[in-house]
């Protein structure tokens, strides 16, 4: 067991669950192996994910009805624990965390992070979700870091929510497990094998994959063989394969494929046709396969997992001929040599970066 001989530090997150992709797992890994005492306070109580570190003690003190009985319940926890830093992981905790400071003579170091972008399309967000964005534009300023995964989300935070660019930094988020060497990938098409448009998100309403499928059929029309591969499927598969029908375009959905099992054939492209995203996970899984990949460069975040010409590239915007020739660019680059730029998204890479922040932010708050 770690020494714990570097001091306390807490994150507040939503929930423990399974399956809640939520980068504080590993982080709260990294901080524990590093030899901190690491508590995490979930909001909700329920079962803990199998993939916590067994030395984080979890409590649920915070797991309590009510915004603001979570934040009593907090604020309680933060005057009898000696924590360093608490670390609030995605709106919700932010705010519990921020107002739970309140009233503190030396509160520990309050620190937030976000994922995704806040502003964006919020007009058809929940009543919710606006009411917390709102909240955060008010109460970021107060934080003594704002955590970012990518620069666009950083750049939001210090201009539309009035935190210090001095005090908004970015940190990759920890999408892989590790810096894989097993790579999947094929490589490029054989012959005159067909280029393979892979959707590795799931098809809802919030993904527009229907580009994906106009953009094959442009590929098409310019003589080059294209299918469309989904590897989740989704409410929308069914609406997705009619239009797929509808323009000629070869169409599938392996639904036996595996987390990290892709086994995509020759020639394969990973699309990510959203209008919005923080990073995007499954670009930085695709080039750890040293699968090629393609976002919609206004989704902003996706240029902080996609390196121009070397591991994929930005369609200008989402018009189906922006993506196919994005596509066709893309399907003619052999991803190599990318080893030290994504070890960025590992969890020894990006929790050692989280406690230089954390560090940072105590200098700061020193001076």
């Amino acid at each position: 067991m770690a020494s714990k001989d570097k001091g306390r530090i807490a994150f507040v997150v939503t929930s423990l669950r399974d399956g809640d992709d939520d980068p504080s797992i590993a982080w709260m890994g990294w901080f524990a192996d590093a030899g901190y005492a690491v508590t995490a306070i979930p909001l909700l109580a329920g079962p803990v994910s199998s993939s916590l570190h067994s030395s984080v003690d979890v409590t649920e003190n915070a797991a309590v009805h009510g915004h603001k009985a979570k934040i009593s319940a907090l604020s309680a926890l933060i005057g009898s624990s000696a924590f360093g830093a608490v670390v609030g992981v995605r709106t919700e905790s932010n705010l519990v965390v921020l107002e739970a400071m309140k009233g503190h003579s030396s509160p520990p170091l309050a620190v937030v992070t976000e994922e995704n972008p806040l502003s964006l399309f919020l007009d058809s967000e929940s009543r919710t979700r606006r009411r917390q964005v709102r909240d955060a534009r008010r109460a970021y300023r107060r934080a003594d870091l704002a955590i970012s995964a990518s620069h666009p989300i950083a750049a939001e935070l210090t201009a539309a929510f009035g935190v210090p660019a001095s005090r908004s930094l970015v940190v990759p988020r920890p999408v892989l497990a590790q810096n894989r060497e097993d790579a999947t990938f094929a490589g490029p098409p054989e012959g005159d094998g067909p280029i393979h448009l892979v959707l590795t998100c799931e098809l809802t309403a919030r993904t527009d994959a229907d580009v994906v499928v106009h953009a094959a059929k442009s590929l098409g029309d310019r003589g080059i063989r294209s299918e469309v591969l989904s590897l989740r499927g989704g409410p929308r598969e069914a609406a997705l394969g009619a239009l797929a029908d509808t323009l000629g375009v070869p169409f599938s959905i392996r639904h036996d494929v595996g987390e990290d099992d892709w086994r995509l054939p020759a020639g394969s492209v990973v699309v990510l046709p959203s209008r919005s995203e923080g990073v995007g996970a499954d670009l930085v899984q695709a080039t750890s396969r040293a699968v090629p990949a393609t976002a919609i460069s206004t989704a902003l975040g996706v240029a902080d997992a996609i390196i121009p010409g070397v591991t994929g590239e930005l369609a200008l915007d989402d018009h189906p001929l922006s993506v196919a020739d994005a596509v066709e660019r893309a399907s003619k680059i052999k991803v190599t040599d990318v080893g030290g730029w994504i070890d960025r998204f590992t969890p020894r890479f990006s929790g050692a970066l989280l406690e230089r922040a954390v560090q940072y932010g105590h200098g700061l708050a020193e001076r």
